[in-house]
């Protein structure tokens, strides 16, 4: 087999891709060569040694056309450069490319509602204009990894989304792990940025909640190989000078010590839950207790010589959840799963809250979506949806890309079924007491 050394004149490793160099000739003359010795010898040798060796040919043409792995999740090229120094906030893609993107996704459609302020009342189809232009998809104005220095990111992948109070809160992180990650805010009725708040280090930032009783944001980070909650309070966030562009100090956070990855995170009555993605196999999702300091309960592991509040925080509960959820939100005793992966269709679901294991089967309600569809959050009746599709690393993947944060309607959905377990509730009773009449009788 020394002829391989001929064929493969070098193999070099750089970031995780294989970058291979045939010489074209050397191959068809081996190939040439190995046909003739073996074909007057052994006919069925030389078929096989012809085969492994365009099998071999082919292997490295494919090399060289896509690198190695899911291409979807790690693009073969580097981060763009860019002239500019701040972060992008209008739109990629027009209003009517957005409405026949989700055009295709009928019940997507009609569930959606007007962005912002406006209200549902009378509004068939919400206009595309309605709804926040997702900052940052071009230009992120962040700090490098490194050198710590000021830079422009291209590579910004969003993530997580909430309303926090008057504003609407997004989270991003770099695609190349070259920069900070970041949160983007913006006003939650007219969508005006506002300011890029840069985090310590290269969190995934795969979700954001709002606890309102604490006047804090909650997000997915993780410490020295652990998953981790970091806790923001909203006056460090509207005191933020993004001139400065300084990594944001952190009021608190806890390792969470029964979870491998916080993939995505969710507040509501004063419980926090905290969920992991799997690519295969169930995910799960487990709930945290908050102290009345709005801290996560656990055992106190800060320093005095912290600024930060830190804990070792351990799951009152763990429930197991479909494969490949990155998002989950809950809204009257309802919870609602996003499903996404890769440049396939998304999927929404909802359930009745419930102790056992969140499956497909047991779904109220399942809508198709589009793709790259990422965290969700329930707020006063609406779905707010984040998606990454628009991000550089993907966007010439995806065949069907929104550039928005979309706003579903949830309250509807709800109550419609809560009217369907109180009908159902009444008609067992009915039933049960004319059962009970008719044993009276007898």
């Amino acid at each position: 087999m020394c002829f391989t050394w001929n064929i493969i004149n070098w193999v070099h490793l750089v970031d995780n891709t294989f970058f291979i160099s045939v010489n074209n000739n050397v191959i068809i003359n081996a190939l040439t060569k190995l046909t003739q010795g073996y074909t007057m010898r052994n006919k069925h040798a030389a078929i096989i040694i012809v085969t492994l060796s365009l099998t071999v040919l082919l292997s490295i043409m494919l090399l060289r056309a896509y690198g190695l792995g899911t291409q979807d999740v790690f693009p073969r090229e580097g981060e763009p450069k860019t002239t500019s120094l701040v972060t992008s906030t209008k739109n990629i893609y027009s209003n009517h490319y957005v409405q026949q993107t989700i055009s295709h996704y009928s019940d997507f459609t009609y569930l959606l509602v007007p962005g912002g302020g406006q209200d549902k009342a009378n509004v068939e189809t919400p206009a595309i204009g309605t709804y926040a232009v997702q900052p940052g998809l071009k230009t992120t104005r962040t700090r490098n990894l490194r050198t710590g220095k000021i830079e422009t990111c291209t590579g910004m992948t969003p993530q997580g989304v909430t309303p926090a109070g008057k504003y609407l809160l997004t989270t991003a992180y770099d695609h190349y792990k070259h920069h900070a990650s970041v949160i983007y805010v913006q006003s939650l009725k007219i969508h005006r940025y506002l300011k890029t708040i840069v985090l310590k280090g290269h969190p995934h930032v795969g979700g954001i909640a709002y606890d309102k009783r604490h006047g804090q944001v909650l997000i997915c980070g993780r410490r020295k190989g652990e998953a981790s909650i970091i806790g923001i309070t909203m006056k460090q966030i509207a005191s933020y000078n993004e001139k400065a562009a300084k990594p944001i100090v952190y009021d608190q956070e806890a390792v969470l010590g029964t979870i491998g990855r916080a993939s995505y995170v969710t507040v509501y009555r004063n419980q926090l839950y905290v969920g992991l993605f799997r690519r295969r196999g169930l995910g799960y999702v487990q709930k945290y207790h908050l102290e009345k300091d709005g801290g996560v309960s656990g055992k106190d592991i800060s320093s005095e010589f912290w600024t930060t509040w830190r804990v070792y925080a351990e799951a009152m509960t763990n429930q197991n959840l479909l494969k490949q959820i990155q998002g989950l939100a809950i809204y009257k005793g309802y919870v609602v799963l996003s499903q996404s992966y890769g440049s396939r269709n998304s999927h929404i679901y909802l359930f009745r809250q419930q102790t056992g294991t969140y499956s497909e089967d047991k779904a109220l309600m399942t809508i198709t979506a589009p793709p790259h569809l990422e965290q969700i959050t329930a707020y006063r009746g609406k779905l707010y949806m984040a998606f990454e599709g628009a991000a550089q690393p993907y966007r010439r993947k995806s065949q069907r890309k929104t550039d928005r944060v979309l706003t579903l309607d949830i309250k509807d959905v709800v109550d419609y079924y809560r009217s369907q377990e109180k009908r159902a509730q009444k008609t067992h009773k009915s039933v049960k007491k004319v059962k009970s009449h008719a044993n009276a009788k007898r």
